[in-house]
């Protein structure tokens, strides 16, 4: 068995790009090391970037809804490509639970690399609880069964575009 600490890798690239755009004065970009991304200032028309979050259902990379950001990064860690990578440290074996993915938004791409794969581990009720807790870190979490739940600070900025999905309550019945 082995570590594989790629992914932590991308995150760190991320942020390093990001601060080399910082040193030569780059206002605006979209940075994607394959589906980290990262939106700089803003976007052709003035506008925040809108950046899609992938159905883990869909082969063809359709998007359950689009988030409106700026100067954030989005990072999403799920079984759904790469079926059984992700690990239980509890079982040893690949994690089969409720949620087909989370995506975690944050200012450094490395916070949301070690956060989306450890919330999918935990799941949803314990995963919300410690975003929740994390200034200026928040999630997006899908179910297996097409329900989304945001944590309270992005559920603004989230819309969902697909009506197979439906957009549940930070705090209603699941994270109590």
């Amino acid at each position: 068995m082995g570590i594989d600490l790629g992914s932590m890798v991308k995150g760190y690239a991320t942020d390093m790009i990001v601060d080399i755009l910082n040193k030569y004065n780059v206002l605006n970009a979209l940075i994607d090391l394959g589906g980290n991304i990262y939106v700089k200032g803003q976007n052709i028309d003035n506008n925040n970037w809108n950046v899609g979050i992938q159905d883990p259902f869909d082969v063809t990379y359709s998007n359950i809804g689009i988030l409106s950001l700026s100067n954030k990064s989005v990072v999403t860690s799920g079984n759904y490509e790469r079926a059984n990578h992700i690990i239980s440290p509890k079982t040893g074996l690949p994690v089969n639970g409720e949620l087909a993915s989370v995506s975690i938004v944050s200012t450094l791409s490395i916070d949301g690399e070690g956060l989306s794969t450890g919330c999918y581990v935990m799941g949803l009720k314990e995963g919300i609880k410690l975003i929740e807790t994390i200034d200026g870190i928040d999630a997006i979490f899908v179910t297996n069964d097409k329900e989304v739940y945001c944590t309270s600070n992005i559920k603004r900025n989230f819309l969902i575009s697909n009506d197979e999905y439906k957009m549940m309550g930070s705090n209603n019945e699941k994270n109590n």
